[in-house]
């Protein structure tokens, strides 16, 4: 008989034979929920932390559609890898807390995790001791189940500069992530990140690029039959079908998808299909079906308590009740859509800025480390230098006291200040590439921190800045962006560190302008000018023509500059047009700043454009509410004139019943009433004879005593009938 504590041990330890999995967040391994009991049960008895470690690890995993049991398991697993200083499992356990992190929208803490993950993984001394290592690789080799944790990483980090829309930094933790997966044939995470980068290029509405990334991404969940999140990557498919008006093809998809949803009891991919073929029956017509797909979502959505999936179905329900002319449904739908949604917003809004402030002061922690790790390496070595000059020096002041050797000494102490002065000179340059440097990295900070698209003269005045803090005598810095109708629109500094109204430039009718543009054409990133003489004037001539610009020189002026009679021109082109940084003096060094500064500004210019149709994104969805709340309100209106018709009507069959039974009556007394009607008009006529009457010169009394008579008599015979 096997006594309870050797059973435990002999399904822990084929549990730990049969089932591996990698660190990364995506790379998942199917447990029953079986197996589940019975991890929870050696979690609970065994009292051997490495074996509760592993269990940890197993159980997190699993429970990551319950969120706060999975963060629970990972914290266990992270407090025993410390403990048994397992650092690979660390590591593991590390990324796993960056991924939920991430998921429950802390973005801040995401990005921190990921970093501490990094700093273990990348250090090679982590694959000694580590136990079990066939949790990470199905060869249990050390080095394979180190390379199975940095692609997660490097997926995680790609995440968050996604997130942030940082589509460089994306693309470049993909590719690492990519290299080191295909060089372990990790067929899991290559359809994840594979996956990722299709819906990267659906997002820009690339659809090709789009369509060959999701297949790479289908083909390798197939080869390593792993379906996790196949599901996801079938929308994907149908979406861009969709978006390529095949809806034969993207209806195959999403019903694939639907299926292999809820095989895997994936609620949310299960939600999103169904959103999806509600999407579909709404533009080719089938409105009922595409209420019916949206109710199902949304039901999914509220199982899985997901607000952003529930946010997607609030809409759909909401477009499909407008479609079906239902107004008071759509409305329903669409209150509670933006309520919802703005308190995913407010709660998200934090998040996103911590996450964007956390990001900007790590990039410069590390800057500022590495300047320093830098001056503190220089000073060490000029003190070496200096000690050994010391030393050559009295080696020379002895070999001077000594004839014989006098030559052999001057020789030496030469070359040691020759050694010295090239030293100096490199240690002068590293120190120079270390403030540009840091100079850039301010300014992508600021581009980074930018939340408002009228943000973009602030951070365009401390990309100014930084040039002339490297200790250059510049007469102006701006930045051209080209306009349709061959105008460009120039932004230059003004002496108070700020910048001059915006000035609009025919460029082609300018020489100084047109060749800047011509050259543009070339294909080379960045060109240098000098203007002098009557060229130069002819160039202030032009300028000083157009109202912007006349106006721009004007402030030049009234702030003591004078326009000079010789200016360097140097251009370093961007996407969208130049940064121009102009100076009297010739500096070649700002030939090469021009393209470097204007390559981070490329970055700004990109995230002002990006702000911008967010705002008018929003500007667009209050203008839609308050049409739709003015249309709900006259739809109210028009029913309350409605029911005031209704009760009209129902007032006038009353009184058509009131008439026929007074008619009877009315008949009856019609007789009197010609009487009073008769003796009335007599007593009017008489009521006048007595007014002209008085007002004669000479009133005639008698006659005004018999008219009273008859009007008192007419009165009396009124009061009787």
């Amino acid at each position: 008989m096997l006594t309870p504590v050797i059973k435990i041990f002999l399904v822990s330890f084929m549990l730990l034979i049969t089932v591996f999995a990698s660190a990364q967040n995506n790379q998942f391994y199917t447990i029953t929920n079986h197996e589940a009991d019975s991890l929870r049960r050696i979690f609970q008895k065994t009292k051997n932390d490495t074996l509760k470690m592993s269990v940890s690890k197993d159980l997190a995993r699993y429970y990551l559609n319950n969120r706060d049991s999975s963060i629970y398991f990972t914290q266990q697993q992270l407090a025993l890898a410390k403990l048994l200083n397992q650092k690979l499992w660390e590591a593991s356990a590390l990324d796993m807390s960056s991924y939920l992190a991430y998921d429950r929208g802390d973005y801040p803490n995401s990005l921190k995790l990921s970093f501490e993950a990094l700093a273990i993984a990348e250090d090679e001394s982590c694959e000694k001791n580590i136990y079990a290592i066939k949790k990470f690789s199905k060869e249990g080799n050390a080095h394979k189940a180190r390379l199975y944790i940095l692609v997660g990483i490097y997926e995680q980090f790609a995440f968050l500069y996604d997130n942030s829309k940082n589509n460089e930094k994306t693309f470049l933790n993909y590719g690492k992530a990519i290299e080191i997966a295909e060089s372990i044939d990790d067929q899991i995470d290559l359809s994840n990140i594979n996956m990722n980068i299709g819906k990267i290029y659906l997002e820009a509405d690339k659809l090709d690029s789009a369509l060959i990334f999701e297949k790479k991404a289908l083909g390798n969940s197939m080869a390593g039959d792993f379906k996790y999140y196949r599901g996801y990557i079938l929308i994907q498919i149908g979406q861009i079908y969709f978006r390529q008006k095949n809806y034969a093809e993207a209806k195959k998809y999403f019903l694939q998808s639907f299926k292999i949803s809820k095989e895997e009891n994936a609620l949310k991919d299960e939600a999103d299909a169904y959103n999806s073929l509600s999407t579909l029956y709404a533009e080719t017509n089938q409105l009922d079906s595409s209420l019916f797909y949206a109710k199902k979502a949304l039901k999914n959505c509220l199982i899985a308590g997901d607000k952003n999936e529930i946010t997607r179905s609030y809409d759909k329900l909401f477009s499909t009740y407008k479609l079906l002319g239902n107004t008071d449904s759509a409305f329903a739908y669409l209150q509670l859509s933006k309520t919802l949604n703005d308190s995913l917003n407010s709660a998200s809004q934090d998040k996103i800025n911590q996450y964007q402030n956390l990001n900007v002061n790590t990039q410069l922690d590390l800057q500022e480390k590495e300047k320093e790790k830098i001056l503190i390496e220089n000073r060490r070595k000029i003190y070496a230098l200096l000690v050994g000059l010391g030393i050559f020096s009295l080696i020379g002041f002895i070999l001077y006291r000594n004839n014989r050797q006098k030559q052999k000494a001057n020789v030496v102490l030469q070359n040691t200040l020759t050694d010295l002065k090239t030293a100096q000179t490199e240690l002068e340059n590293r120190n120079r590439e270390a403030q540009i440097e840091l100079s850039l990295e301010k300014v992508r900070s600021r581009s980074m921190a930018m939340h408002q698209s009228d943000e973009l003269a602030s951070a365009a005045s401390v990309l100014f800045q930084q040039i002339k803090d490297l200790g250059f005598e510049i007469w102006s810095c701006g930045f051209c962006i080209w306009k349709p109708d061959n105008f460009s629109e120039l932004w230059m500094s003004a002496s108070s560190g700020g910048l001059l109204p915006p000035m609009m430039m025919p460029y082609k009718e300018e020489p100084t302008h047109h060749k800047i543009y011509e050259d543009s054409l070339t294909g080379q990133p960045n060109h240098e000018y000098i203007w002098e003489g009557e060229e130069l004037l002819k160039h202030y001539e032009f300028l000083y023509t157009i109202p912007s610009v006349k106006e721009a020189i004007d402030i030049l002026k009234k702030s003591g500059l004078s326009l000079p009679d010789r200016q360097c021109y140097y251009v370093g082109y961007f996407k969208q047009g130049y940064l121009l940084i102009i100076t009297q003096e010739h500096h070649p060094e700002i030939n090469d700043l021009s393209l470097r500064f204007s390559k981070v500004f490329e970055q700004t210019y990109t995230r002002f454009l990006d702000l911008q149709k967010a705002e008018q994104l929003t500007e667009q969805t209050k203008l839609d509410l308050i049409q739709i709340q003015t249309e709900k309100k006259r739809a109210e209106d028009a029913l309350k004139i409605l029911k005031v018709t209704q009760n009209q009507l129902i007032q006038s069959e009353k009184l058509a019943s009131l008439g026929e039974l007074t008619a009877g009556i009315a008949h009856e007394i019609q007789n009197p009433l010609n009487f009073v009607n008769n003796f009335s008009e007599l007593s009017v006529d008489l009521a006048k004879d007595i007014k002209d009457e008085l007002h004669k010169p000479q009133i005639d009394k008698p006659y005004v005593e018999d008219l009273l008579t008859d009007l008192t008599a007419n009165q009396e015979k009124i009061n009787h009938h």
